[in-house]
């Protein structure tokens, strides 16, 4: 009995040490990342255990890839704004999501 008394106290020193050096080692490794969001962004990442690859769809080419994020994300944005005309229906929607809407005011030359 009093061997395990020994070894549950041992385990509890050893533990409080490495949290204690786990917490000096990730504060580190975060501080040193500085104000660089993507580096954070990567580290954070990485310790989640998140797979760093990146998989795009196939495509043929460049122009076609873009034509496929644009109808996507064109596609949720109608579905979106649908649901918010149909929670709301006494609000009016006027922006046109076919056409650019050209800017008319006055350029910023000089700042």
């Amino acid at each position: 009995m009093v061997h395990f008394v020994i070894y549950r106290d041992l385990c509890r020193k050893i533990n409080t040490l490495l949290f204690k050096e786990n917490m000096c080692f990730y504060s580190t490794r975060i501080e040193e990342c500085g104000q660089d969001q993507k580096k954070l962004f990567k580290l954070t990442n990485n310790l989640m255990g998140s797979n760093s690859n990146i998989n795009l769809p196939d495509f043929t080419s460049d122009e076609l890839l873009a034509d496929k994020f644009s109808s996507f994300f064109m596609k949720k944005t109608t579905i979106i704004r649908n649901k918010i005309i149909s929670d709301f229906p006494n609000t009016t929607c006027n922006i046109s999501m076919d056409a650019d809407v050209m800017y008319t005011r006055k350029i910023l030359e000089i700042f």
